[in-house]
């Protein structure tokens, strides 16, 4: 931008006593039979033209532009949650959000500037067709509170019986099919806990104390070598009596072995 300014410069002009006239810039010799008449410069009242000089003068310097960045490093915005880019052509400094994802469907993803990607855990549901509280073992639902027909475990065998969960605590003589495909043969796990835990173990037996005159009876399995299996029947000592010198069966009981 140019300005201008105005300086007033003052032109005087001299009157020569001889009557002939004194331009400005042209020199002359002064007429040495009359002094010249003084001009007052500091009168207001004189006959003094002024003219008007214009003067170029340069604008003020602006300030450097500011170099920018040069490397990416130049662009820490300390923020953890940014990706900080150097656009080298333009020294610019471009930023852009991360995207905090650890591809697990019961996590919040979040970000803090401070420290970067946040996971913060869900509580996992599972389903419970049968409404005994516990879920069969399926893909959960994620979510900060129970959804309906939800539980917040798998422990469950069967979720289309309500009596068969991990609180089962009866035996049974014969097991239950929960689903009729083939591929899910009938269990005697009632409880889920991934066995058929047998009832009865006991062997039993009738025998004399050290001096021979009291019988005693531990009641269990008899006519066996081994506990039978579950769902297997068979003899089971109920009661033993002594007789002159020995020890003997008195009766017994038709059991079915019972698992849960």
């Amino acid at each position: 931008m140019t300005r201008l300014a105005s300086i007033p410069v003052s032109l005087a002009l001299f009157a020569c006593g001889g009557g002939g006239d004194l331009l400005v810039g042209e020199p002359q010799e002064p007429d040495s039979g009359a002094a010249p008449d003084a001009v007052d410069l500091d009168s207001t009242s004189g006959d003094v033209p002024e003219a008007i000089a214009e003067v170029e003068i340069p604008p003020d310097p602006l300030p450097d532009p500011s170099p920018g960045c040069i490397h990416d490093g130049d662009c820490d915005d300390a923020d953890e949650c940014t990706t900080d880019l150097c656009d080298v052509a333009t020294g610019s400094c471009l930023y852009s959000g991360i995207t905090c994802d650890d591809g697990d469907p019961c996590t919040v993803d979040g970000c803090d500037p401070a420290s970067g990607c946040t996971f913060s855990s869900l509580r996992a549901w599972y389903p419970d067709g049968d409404g005994d509280g516990y879920g069969r073992h399926a893909e959960p639902v994620c979510s900060l509170t129970r959804p309906d027909g939800h539980a917040d475990n798998d422990g469950d065998c069967c979720d289309s019986d309500p009596d068969i969960n991990p609180d089962h605590s009866a035996y049974h003589s014969a097991p239950y099919l929960c689903d009729p495909s083939p591929s899910a043969p009938p269990s005697y796990d009632y409880n889920c806990d991934g066995t058929a835990e047998i009832h009865w173990t006991d062997m039993g037996s009738c025998h004399l104390d050290s001096m021979g005159y009291r019988c005693s009876t531990d009641n269990g399995w008899i006519n066996t070598t081994e506990v039978p299996d579950c769902g297997i029947g068979g003899m089971w000592l109920d009661d033993c009596d002594t007789g002159i010198g020995f020890c003997s069966m008195t009766s017994y009981l038709i059991f079915v072995q019972e698992c849960r």
